[in-house]
């Protein structure tokens, strides 16, 4: 073979040989992109699927924090109730004294006596609120449902405070009462000092808002689906 056919048969292998790395390196690159892209979506479904349980977590927290201000909130109104019934006795006593119960009156100043606490708690909830994974929570609806179950609860509060104080003002007046008054059935309506809790019952009201209880309800309804 001559030397110019060796030559050109040596460019021809050179080329092919020049053109097969080529195409072996670009195979390569493409395996090592398309791992490299699998990974990361691997990694992507791993990492929203601890998002989630990490949503249902905290919601799980937030449902048992809830539960407990809706019990919270039931006995809050069972106490308002009795403010009612306190009112109803007390009319009924303006109206016609001479024909009300004594045991009435009796038991109408034993719960004028009475009191209450009301205390909510928001930890979970407020937890969940500064969270990076409240961003990856795409139930938005059920979001504002809850923040407006905590608004609800914090106007109870405020309301109840609001109560609970001019309450406790009135009451106060009556520890100077002649302790005589108190023994009789009701001799203590008539003196200057339960003027003011007497009032109070006529003129202020609290009736239970039920409406209240069926919405945190059914906000929890929603929370249990979602977790479950």
């Amino acid at each position: 073979m001559c030397v110019m056919a060796k030559c050109k048969l040596f460019k021809v292998l050179k080329g092919k040989n020049k053109k097969y790395r080529v195409g072996s390196y670009f195979r390569e690159l493409s395996v090592v992109i398309i791992g490299v892209a699998v990974t990361f979506y691997v990694s992507g479904i791993i990492e929203s699927n601890r998002e989630q349980q990490d949503i249902k977590l905290q919601l799980s927290t937030i449902y048992d924090e809830l539960s407990y201000n809706r019990d919270k909130l039931v006995a809050l109104y069972k106490y308002y109730d009795t403010h009612e019934i306190v009112k109803r006795q007390l009319y009924a006593f303006v109206e016609t004294p001479d024909k009300v119960d004594n045991d009435s009156l009796n038991a109408a100043a034993r719960l004028i006596g009475k009191t209450h606490v009301f205390v909510y708690k928001r930890g979970a909830y407020g937890l969940f609120e500064v969270s990076g994974v409240i961003k990856s929570f795409r139930n938005r609806a059920l979001l504002l449902k809850i923040s407006d179950c905590y608004a609800l609860l914090e106007r109870c509060k405020e309301n109840y405070l609001e109560y609970s104080n001019l309450k406790l003002n009135e009451i106060q007046k009556l520890y100077n009462m002649n302790t005589e008054y108190l023994m009789k059935d009701d001799g203590w309506i008539n003196i200057p000092e339960a003027r003011g809790i007497f009032n109070f019952y006529l003129m202020v009201s609290r009736e239970a808002n039920k409406e209240d209880i069926r919405e945190i309800e059914e906000v929890l309804k929603e929370i249990k689906s979602y977790i479950n």
